[in-house]
């Protein structure tokens, strides 16, 4: 063979090797991606949402051909890694991995505690796609006498002003909220308890200072079965398979007690539509795989994805819906 055959007969075969990443691409702007993609994430390394990150930007850098970096911008309530994002050009070469608190929370907390708005969620990014849901269980101290909502209520309405304890991830957090929307629904009273994250939380139940908490699914189930903690109701609108027998908060008459937390990917607003189509089909693609799924389950979580508009609708919904908490409970953020 000639080198000028040889050197074609190559060509043709890098091609060959190349179709099958390059059909599974949808036809965007030819140069992209055309380095590195940068993934943002608002928690430092080691924890769930950064190892949640990770599954994710190795199965995109596969499907798209360019490697995806994790940079972990933890700290002022995603503030830090939102400004990071808003530091690079709207190209889709950096990502956003976002949570229900931080893309809605922090700013609500912000407005109704009259502090500065440093970054403006709705307007300074484009959703690309949830990702997982995470189901939220109400806890209570094995001592407590109640294994359901109504009996834990009809407890607390007994027991004087100042008694009873929750904790939460804190000041403003979801579990802040849920904990003063069961104070409202059930007319008790109880003393907010900030801790710093879960571990904390749960020590803190552990050693009898709080009697009720929100807590993600996993959390609630490990200490379940040891029999330290009970699961009361799950606050959502489902039933979660680690227990079946736990009805939800709206089966058991609160029908707004719904706390499942979602999170998500996003890009700067004004990114190339078509970029951000390749990457929600590509992210549902790597999400889809069955032993994603099979890991996400076991550690608590719901693979959730969805179009852009939907996951405009979902935090759209999730602003109305911590507005009105916020707004209603009259809760001191400061």
């Amino acid at each position: 063979m000639d080198p000028l055959t040889r050197r074609h007969a190559l060509a043709r075969a890098a091609l060959a090797m190349a179709m099958p990443a390059l059909a599974s691409w949808p036809a965007i702007a030819a140069d992209y991606p055309a380095r590195p993609v940068r993934m943002v994430v608002p928690y430092g390394p080691g924890g769930a949402s950064d190892l949640l990150a990770r599954s994710i930007s190795d199965g995109l850098a596969r499907e798209m051909g360019q490697p995806v970096v994790v940079d972990n911008k933890p700290g002022a309530g995603g503030v830090i890694a939102a400004t990071a994002v808003l530091s690079q050009p709207a190209d889709g070469h950096t990502i956003y991995y976002v949570t229900e608190s931080m893309y809605v929370l922090t700013q609500l907390v912000n407005q109704h505690a009259n502090r500065p708005v440093t970054v403006d969620m709705r307007k300074e990014f484009a959703p690309i796609t949830t990702i997982v849901d995470i189901p939220i269980v109400l806890i209570v101290r094995s001592d407590v006498p109640a294994s359901n909502l109504q009996a834990f209520i009809a407890y607390a309405r007994s027991q004087p002003a100042g008694t009873l304890n929750f904790a939460s991830d804190g000041v403003g957090s979801s579990t802040h909220l849920a904990g003063e929307m069961l104070k409202m629904a059930g007319r008790f009273d109880a003393v907010h308890v900030p801790y710093k994250g879960t571990g904390d939380q749960t020590q803190g139940i552990l050693a009898g200072q709080i009697h009720f908490a929100f807590l993600a699914v996993q959390a609630g189930v490990n200490y379940a079965r040891q029999g330290k903690m009970k699961v009361i109701a799950v606050a959502g609108s489902e039933r979660v398979r680690q227990l079946p027998d736990v009805a939800t908060a709206p089966q058991q008459g609160f029908p707004d007690l719904t706390l499942t937390s979602w999170h998500g990917f996003a890009v700067r607003t004004g990114t190339d539509p078509a970029i951000v189509t390749a990457l929600n089909r590509q992210i549902r693609k790597v999400a889809a795989a069955p032993e994603l799924v099979q890991k996400m389950a076991a550690s608590g979580l719901v693979v959730a994805t969805g179009t852009p508009a939907q996951a405009a609708a979902r935090a759209d919904a999730s602003f109305r819906k911590w507005s009105e908490v916020l707004a209603a409970s009259k809760v001191r953020l400061d």
